[in-house]
């Protein structure tokens, strides 16, 4: 079984239209490039859950983000400071709430200006 062979043409031609890979599949109902693909799909969950968590954080009303912001400045405001914890904490919160809303308008914006999901990928 020589897998050698010898190719006489342009060589972008085979740059172009062949893929070599380390796996080749035990069963053969099982695609070649299924390695690849699920690695790209865990890729985007993780993207994707990467994000998710970062909008978590922010401190907005109805996420963790509101709880965090409540340690942390019972953390950090001590003492004297302590009037001032509940006036940060809603001026925080507030901000990070306009931060989210902000940031969904202008999603939806630019879904709506492009005509749709399909142009936004160009």
């Amino acid at each position: 079984n020589d897998k050698d062979f010898l190719y006489v043409g342009n060589p972008a031609m085979i740059y172009t239209s062949v893929q070599l890979s380390d796996y080749s599949p035990r069963y053969s109902f099982l695609s070649p490039a299924l390695p690849e693909c699920m690695l790209k799909m865990f890729s985007y969950v993780m993207s994707f859950s990467a994000a998710l968590a970062l909008l978590n954080v922010v401190p907005s009303l109805f996420l963790d983000g509101q709880h965090m912001i409540v340690v942390l400045l019972d953390i950090i405001l001590v003492g004297q400071f302590q009037i001032y914890r509940k006036h940060f904490q809603i001026i925080l919160t507030v901000l990070g709430t306009c931060l989210v809303v902000v940031n969904i308008g202008i999603g939806f914006y630019r879904v709506l200006v492009s005509g749709g999901p399909s142009n936004l990928l160009l």
